[in-house]
């Protein structure tokens, strides 16, 4: 679906080590309101992380962030209801580890999100069998907001009349 986005987005870049507050794999970040261009868009959003990296040094498995207060997801497993990234360590080019865990998701898979938030909050998980809570210590990701129009949404989610293939009786 196609919905008539703003030509212009926010970003919001978080740094682990400067979470307002963090709680083991919980990472809160307080955004004030002159982070964001306009306060007068749309009234629904959808984001994504564009990029990001974590320090990897002592974590060898694949790292999944998960963003909290998305209102479009469902996970079989509540840890993982709204991953927005995961990130994995790549070989360098003389064959040895980067220090670095690299983002593997681009963008592709947003979610819908309260407008202009004033908290940004995620936890991270190492994916194993019971996906473990993994307090990453640094690392930063950027998120992208883009804005939708209201009308525009409405009009696609609701414009249309259906007619029941089996009516009821």
């Amino acid at each position: 679906m196609s919905y008539n986005k703003s030509l212009i987005c926010d970003y919001i870049t978080c740094s682990f080590e400067n979470a307002d507050s963090a709680s083991g794999a919980q990472k809160t970040f307080n955004i004030p309101a002159s982070a964001y261009t306009s306060d007068a868009r749309g009234d629904y959003c959808l984001v994504s992380v564009c990029d990001g990296a974590v320090n990897a040094l002592s974590h060898m498995e694949t790292i999944v962030l998960c963003l909290k207060g998305v209102l479009n997801s469902y996970s079989t497993n509540p840890k993982l209801d709204s991953i927005i990234a995961s990130f994995s360590r790549v070989a360098g080019n003389d064959t040895t580890v980067d220090d670095c865990a690299h983002l593997l998701v681009d963008g592709d898979l947003q979610y819908l999100f309260k407008q202009r938030p004033n908290q940004i909050v995620f936890e991270t998980y190492k994916v194993d069998d019971g996906y473990t809570a993994l307090n990453v210590g640094s690392g930063v990701v950027t998120f992208k907001f883009e804005y939708l129009n209201k009308e525009a949404v409405v009009e696609q989610s609701f414009g249309e009349a259906y007619t029941a293939a089996f009516p009821q009786v």
